[in-house]
């Protein structure tokens, strides 16, 4: 009888170790949004929005709005000649930036640089929601802020081999958010193009596949900066 729970136990375990490698492998657990969940309760997010309650509406600040990749921009670091606010919060999707704009309208900011959609890929969101959210979020900032002028930065490539969404996915999801675009007159900014090769994110600028590092964000910045000053 001993033995035979011993069996039992070690066909368990053995049983519960494959569930989890395949609840890995096939990217049920998503490594791209293990900070999302709570990263707007740890300090550093409390410390942003304390800082970011402070200030005072005077259509002088330039807002960064997106998810993990804006949020690890830096941009009072990049940018110091201006005053940079850092909107970004990481796992954010379209829909999470569209519930949180009143904030950001508040401010009445003199420019707004919006980057969201990758997460609401990797969520497998579908695209007509995502750009239904796009649409609803131009309309809410131009009817709210209609000085505050509006840089949609395109959805940057991955590297497919690390990640479980495509780069074809996000070259359609950029058309589309280009067509929003030029149907509300605002800018379109693309950065993609800037940082593909052969069809990936390459890893020299990348830390994870998704995730930028510096070099990369220096491209970003290059790119930008003419819409900065």
């Amino acid at each position: 009888m001993k033995n035979k729970s011993k069996i039992t136990t070690f066909i368990y375990i053995c049983g519960l170790f494959v569930v989890l490698i395949l609840y890995v492998k096939f990217g049920l657990i998503n490594s791209t949004n293990q900070d999302s969940s709570n990263y707007i309760y740890n300090s550093q997010y409390k410390q942003q929005e304390k800082m970011f309650n402070a200030l005072d509406p005077k259509n002088e600040y330039i807002v960064f709005v997106g998810d993990s990749l804006t949020s690890r921009g830096k941009w009072k670091e990049r940018f110091p000649n201006i005053k940079a606010v850092n909107k970004g919060i990481g796992g954010n999707t379209t829909t999470d930036v569209l519930n949180r704009l009143n904030k950001i309208t508040s401010l009445n900011p003199k420019k707004i640089f919006l980057m969201v959609g990758a997460n609401d890929l990797t969520k497998h969101i579908k695209k007509t929601t995502t750009i239904n959210n796009y649409e609803m979020i131009i309309k809410i900032l131009k009817d709210k802020i209609p000085n505050t002028q509006i840089y949609i930065q395109s959805v940057l490539p991955i590297n497919s081999k690390l990640m479980k969404i495509r780069n074809e996915d996000i070259i359609i999801l950029n058309q589309e958010i280009k067509k929003l675009a030029d149907k509300y007159k605002i800018y379109y900014v693309d950065i993609y193009s800037y940082l593909i090769e052969d069809n990936q994110l390459p890893t020299r600028y990348s830390v994870d596949g998704i995730h930028l590092n510096n070099k990369a964000y220096e491209v970003w910045v290059n790119i930008i900066k003419k819409y900065i000053n």
